[in-house]
């Protein structure tokens, strides 16, 4: 980032704004709105500054201060520890912690006690200290300054699940640097003033609820934030700083403009082993992809040998940002016409294209404009075209090579990156039942059809596991409705991990011999036909819905049930089968439960449809959404009665 910023030859006319609380803290009188909440945060203030320092750069400083107050055990237990991450933090300027007691006594945390811990191995270190006297009723005061590592990209969460009473954010920088800032999800715009030489971006909010998780739902995305970016230095010029082609030139850069190109050893491996020459552009895609997700180990951790493209290619092992190196070679020397994706994981945000952060470049993809397809190179769980899920729906920065002359530059657009088709991931029965005349037993032909991300809860890791494990798998699908029946006759075809769920769906087949969802009742025998499609998932709304829908991916289920009238009986109330819960949206439905049957001589024909065609929903449309998704538990319930004639 630092090609952007000039040298700033100033001397450190000014420290940071220092911060004070109050030397005498008294217990808060808080509405009794609040007396049935576990804890509330009575105060939060976030403030992130930057200032020249004496070697005329920029120095970044963080100060966080929060009041809690705990009502019960489980807020105690949540509270009466401070975690503070170390991620980038040069030094700790300040730290001071202390307790009030309902009748007023304070006890501070002695510096000393103040711990250095690896929290694990993923988080990285932490500061940690213990809140001591701690009780229902009282309550928790902290406040840290940390020095940090200048970071030019910000995002502040403005809300958790806890209600809080008051908020407020700043964002401070010399007159000449000037930042800029977006609230989301209801929190209030930021305000720029300018006091003492300096840039304040302000904002402040009170009483703000706390969000819970639901189901369905993005619990990130949702809450309340601020984002910040740096965005002009007025000592150069007026120019915006940190664009999206900034980025895109940056990245581009990086990825393919770091080893001499071509690479002999890539060229080597495309000739002689992947032989790529006689195929067309999917299969040469493919070929690549399986080639280096097989014989290559991606490893978290970073480093000069993890990202150099003939250390990759020799020790079989690279960074994330290797990964992608070794691939965008891999398409380039293959002359596969590709773009480079970053996007977010839209679970914890979605990408704003109106601001832009390089904090939402966070997840690499590959587009292939011929194909209108997508891979990821650093998931080696997928295969081409399917990609996580998360990723998609979503908008990201697409950058491509340009060439002019003899140089080549990479130029960004931000595109939409869209979500599979419900016709793609489906999961699929294929059920045929044949009972006895006297009903003593009944034989059953189950056929699963798993394709594309339905398949990829089996398809990568079916021959990795133990044979004992997927005999279990097999069973537990298979045996859904009848746990107690004989299994026979298991096929299982298409787990393959370099074949993708997408092209051939995972299929598992078997027969079953028993009678488990049949019960005797006087003359009569209840058929609970609803177990054959397997336990269903309920929706319940206990309290009142606060987010809006968001689906993981779009998915169909069809079911197709087939089996006879046992002689001498009658179905007393086959109408049951005949169900319609759907939701349109301009005149077409995007999710819908529907089972319908037809009688052919002594033969009773079931089809079920359900599917959900759509992402993202309003909360308006909760009530019908949550309506088809309890359908399937609804059918669950149904049970036929085979009547004596």
């Amino acid at each position: 980032m630092f090609f952007v910023i000039p040298t700033l030859l100033y001397a450190n006319d000014y420290d940071h704004e220092p911060f004070h609380w109050d030397e005498k803290p008294v217990i808060h009188k808080l509405d009794s709105i609040y007396d049935k909440e576990s804890a509330v945060i009575i105060e939060e203030f976030y403030r992130e500054e930057y200032i020249y320092n004496d070697h005329g750069g920029i120095d970044n400083y963080k100060t966080v201060h929060k009041i809690v107050r705990v009502n019960d055990d489980k807020a105690i237990e949540r509270f009466n520890k401070v975690y503070i991450s170390m991620g980038d933090v040069v030094s700790v300027v300040d730290i001071k912690a202390r307790s009030i007691a309902k009748e007023g006594t304070i006890i501070e945390v002695d510096k000393n006690n103040i711990k250095v811990m690896e929290k694990n191995e993923n988080n990285g270190t932490y500061k940690i200290f213990a809140i001591d006297g701690l009780e229902k009723g009282s309550e928790v005061e902290y406040y840290y300054i940390l020095k940090k590592e200048p970071a030019y990209f910000g995002r502040e969460y403005m809300q958790n699940d806890i209600p809080i009473i008051h908020s407020r954010i700043e964002v401070i920088s010399p007159e000449t640097i000037l930042f800029k800032a977006k609230s989301y999800n209801n929190f209030p715009a930021l305000k720029d003033t300018v006091m003492k030489s300096k840039h304040f971006l302000t904002a402040e909010f009170s009483k703000i609820k706390g969000l819970h998780e639901e189901e369905y739902a993005s619990y990130t995305s949702n809450l309340m934030r601020v984002e910040s970016k740096l965005d002009r230095n007025l000592e150069k010029d007026d120019k915006e700083l940190l664009t999206w082609q900034d980025a895109a030139q940056s990245i581009y850069k990086r990825v393919y403009l770091s080893y001499q190109s071509p690479n002999k050893k890539i060229d080597n491996i495309i000739k002689k082993e992947l032989h790529l020459d006689k195929m067309d552009e999917t299969a040469k895609i493919k070929a690549i992809e399986n080639y280096v997700k097989t014989n290559y180990v991606l490893k978290e951790e970073s480093g000069e040998g993890l990202g150099n493209l003939d250390n990759i290619i020799k020790n079989k092992y690279a960074s994330v940002a290797g990964m992608v190196k070794l691939f965008g070679a891999f398409f380039t020397q293959a002359d596969i016409k590709h773009e480079l994706v970053l996007t977010t994981d839209r679970k914890e945000l979605l990408f704003d294209k109106d601001f832009e952060s390089w904090n939402f470049l966070e997840n690499y993809l590959f587009y292939f404009p011929a194909e209108d397809k997508f891979i990821s190179p650093t998931d080696f769980s997928y295969r081409y075209p399917l990609v996580p899920f998360l990723w998609t729906e979503n908008d990201g920065l697409f950058i491509k090579k340009v060439v002019m002359g003899n140089y080549s530059m990479g130029y960004g657009e931000v595109k939409h990156i869209a979500s599979q088709d419900a016709d793609v991931n489906f999961n699929n029965h294929d059920i045929t039942i044949k009972f006895n005349d006297d009903l003593s037993d009944a034989t059953m032909h189950v056929k699963r059809s798993l394709g594309g991300l339905e398949g990829m809860q089996i398809q990568p890791y079916y021959n990795l596991v133990a044979e004992d494990k997927r005999k279990e798998t097999v069973e537990s699908l298979l045996k859904e409705s009848e746990k107690d029946a004989k299994l026979s006759n298991q096929k299982v075809k298409n787990t393959d991990q370099n074949v993708s769920p997408f092209y051939q769906p995972v299929i598992i087949e078997g027969d079953l011999q028993g009678t488990g969802f049949l019960d005797k009742a006087g003359n009569n025998y209840l058929f609970k036909l609803g177990m054959l499609i397997g336990p269903q998932s309920q929706l319940y709304e206990e309290k009142k819905r606060e987010n809006p829908i968001m689906n993981d991916y779009n998915r169909r289920y069809d079911r197709d049930i087939v089996f006879n009238i046992p002689k001498g009986y009658k179905i007393k109330n086959i109408s049951d089968l005949n169900m319609d819960v759907y939701h349109e949206k301009d005149g077409k439905r995007d999710y819908s439960f529907t089972s319908k049957y037809k009688i052919d001589g002594d033969k009773v024909i079931i089809r079920v449809e359900e599917f959900y065609k759509t992402i993202f929903s309003p909360l308006t449309d909760f009530e019908s959404f949550r309506k088809v998704i309890n359908a399937s538990a609804d059918f669950n319930k149904i049970t036929l009665v085979f009547e004596k004639e």
